[in-house]
């Protein structure tokens, strides 16, 4: 079993390399980098459409194997937290309580919560962000979860947005139209 390992190793690292570049294309390739104004580059040999099309399959895979876990996990009664609980007040606390729960695993998260009193961390916080966006349709980020670190907090932006009171301190990514960059030669 082990050559065939290495021989399947082997076959990759070939595959592999006969997608790279040759030594006078990466030459190229550096220079033009060097010479240009452009803060950012990619180099690939592969066409970039295609490589973002791969990525968004992989990615909806990996959702869908996500959204195929058993969803009757053990839910963990209340902890004793510094915080009192208090009951969400509104359809959007509801909606964000309803999802630290679930991913939490707890029962009763109430809307002054710290997120990581309960173990949240970055993770989980990431999976929050997403569940946020599709929900509410907002561009909120990982950092604005760090900062807003409970259900009343994170309403209250989501609600800014919702009635365009928002300010626009997000860093999201946004995205360049892929001819700014284009050098053509």
């Amino acid at each position: 079993m082990f050559p065939s390992l290495l021989s399947e190793l082997h076959e990759r690292l070939n595959q592999a390399v006969k997608k790279g570049m040759f030594l006078h294309e990466g030459i190229e390739a550096f220079s033009r980098i060097l010479s240009s104004q452009i803060d950012r580059v990619i180099v690939t040999t592969r066409d970039v459409e295609e490589i973002i099309a791969e990525y968004d399959l992989r990615r909806s895979k990996y959702e869908q194997t996500i959204s195929q876990v058993d969803p009757s996990k053990e839910i963990y009664p209340r902890p004793d937290l510094s915080t009192t609980y208090v009951a969400p007040r509104n359809k959007i606390e509801q909606q964000i309580a309803d999802i630290w729960q679930e991913l939490l695993g707890i029962e009763k998260i109430g809307i002054y919560d710290d997120f990581f009193e309960f173990g949240g961390h970055s993770l989980l916080a990431t999976q929050v962000t997403s569940r946020l966006r599709e929900i509410f349709q907002v561009q909120i980020s990982l950092q604005e979860i760090f900062d807003a670190k409970t259900i009343a907090e994170i309403s209250q932006k989501i609600e800014a947005v919702d009635t365009g009171v928002a300010e626009n301190k997000s860093n999201t990514i946004k995205p360049a139209s892929r001819q700014a960059y284009r050098v053509n030669l």
